[in-house]
């Protein structure tokens, strides 16, 4: 059975909003032209692991598995690893050939490994961030890239200072979301990289858009007992890996109160709460 990699995203969301982030703006004084729809790419997670080689040792395979054996490792990478540069790539090249006309790139943290803090240096992590930073800009020098700090940008981690400024922004509202994964047993063997759609959103949980109404409606379906739409979602957050994995009851409180509780405190209260009703 092939082994998926959860090592990072591709997403494409189509969205609507006024122009601006890489669409035309109305000429001066003239009248402001109808919302535009666009697409957009989000890159998210790569944690680039500049240790990964392969070796007959697989318990050196790379820094991040911390000692653990690597279960198959290939030049695109292994399960237990951190991503090989390669992996990075082939994601990025698939990018670039999809033929997708985004307008813009939204990229997110974090970029430097899951590796003990004593094994990293703020040297280190700024040399992976700018090394991913000019891969980027080398392979998409005209298209317009977002970039947002992780909590794993930052050495030591989770150092991110607090602000108690304010400050309001317009966001695109996103009417669809398209999710691509990479197969990794398949890409080792064959020797390249093969990515494919995995789902669409809207589609696969029959929902009118990405808004917050529809997806805490979605979410609220999830919790529902032996919801259909819930199995999906467990499938499909282990990219397709197995489908016959079972979220028992204790599993699904802890998948429905990260969906729905996006702070510690409030997933705390959200776990005692299901605790307390349900005997878990």
């Amino acid at each position: 059975m092939a082994l998926l990699d959860v090592l990072f995203c591709c997403l494409l969301a189509v969205w609507h909003c006024q122009p601006g982030l890489g669409l035309p703006l109305a000429p001066a004084g003239g009248q402001s032209p109808a919302p535009a729809v666009g697409q957009f790419w989000h890159v998210t997670d790569l944690h680039l692991d500049p240790t990964y080689h392969i070796t007959d040792d697989h318990t050196k395979v790379c820094a991040s598995s911390k000692g653990t054996n690597a279960s198959n490792p290939g030049p695109f990478g292994d399960v237990m690893c951190d991503s090989p540069y390669y992996l990075i790539l082939s994601a990025f090249d698939f990018i670039k050939n999809s033929g997708q006309e985004a307008s813009f790139m939204i990229w997110t943290g974090d970029s430097p490994p899951h590796v003990p803090v004593h094994e990293l240096s703020t040297d280190i992590v700024i040399n992976v961030i700018a090394n991913m930073t000019t891969t980027i800009r080398s392979l998409f020098p005209n298209l317009q890239v977002f970039p947002a700090l992780g909590n794993h940008d930052y050495w030591p981690q989770v150092n991110l200072t607090s602000t108690s400024r304010s400050a309001k922004r317009n966001f695109p509202i996103s009417s669809d979301m398209l999710q691509y994964y990479l197969n990794l047993t398949d890409a080792n063997l064959k020797g390249e990289s093969n990515w494919k759609l995995e789902y669409i959103l809207t589609q696969t949980y029959d929902i009118e858009d990405l808004q917050p109404k529809s997806l805490y409606g979605l979410a609220k379906q999830f919790a529902i007992l032996d919801s259909k739409k819930f199995i999906k979602y467990y499938n499909y957050f282990f990219v397709s890996y197995d489908s016959s994995v079972i979220c028992n009851e204790k599993c699904k409180v802890f998948q429905i109160c990260a969906i729905t509780s996006l702070d510690h405190n409030s997933y705390v209260d959200c776990l005692k709460q299901y605790y307390m009703k349900h005997h878990l």
